[in-house]
């Protein structure tokens, strides 16, 4: 008894099998640069909620400093108070003063930090244009192309020749 096989394949197989594996390998490259993009967006959106959280307690805290240096001042500065007691510590009504300029300085300072940092939240989010009631002039509602950007139709006419 024999047995006998012959197989004949062309060697252009090879030339195939890596062009896909290179198809395969530049999509694996391609997925993992998405994912990459991926975290690193969800991370800069993370950041930016947190500092919108932190800039508002940071407005809340100052805004009370302000508030209770504002009646430290007024009970000072009170005529009453000043009547009850003749000889009033002046470096006392300046230090509630100078406390109640810092404060308020603190406090607007504070109000910025909140304003960049909500600005920040709506940029990381793509929204930021929505927020500022901005829009292209160049497109209607839907995104696309307006009709007043259409190239006008070329007048085909020949002039007159007299």
């Amino acid at each position: 008894w024999q047995i006998g096989a012959e197989l004949n394949v062309p060697i252009g197989f090879r030339q195939a099998h890596a062009g896909v594996r290179n198809a395969q390998l530049s999509l694996a490259r391609e997925r993992a640069l998405l994912e990459e993009m991926e975290r690193q967006i969800i991370h800069d959106a993370s950041n930016a909620k947190a500092e919108l959280s932190r800039t508002y307690q940071l407005v809340q805290t100052t805004y009370n400093r302000r508030a209770s240096a504002l009646q430290q001042y007024n009970v000072l500065n009170n005529e009453a108070v000043r009547e009850s007691q003749p000889r009033i510590d002046f470096n006392i009504l300046l230090d509630s003063e100078r406390r109640l300029a810092d404060s308020e300085l603190d406090y607007h300072r504070a109000l910025v930090a909140y304003a960049v940092s909500l600005k920040n939240v709506y940029l990381e989010m793509g929204s930021l244009m929505n927020y500022c009631n901005v829009q292209f002039a160049d497109s209607d509602l839907q995104g696309s192309p307006s009709s007043d950007l259409q190239p006008a139709p070329q007048n085909k006419r020949q002039p007159a020749m007299n």
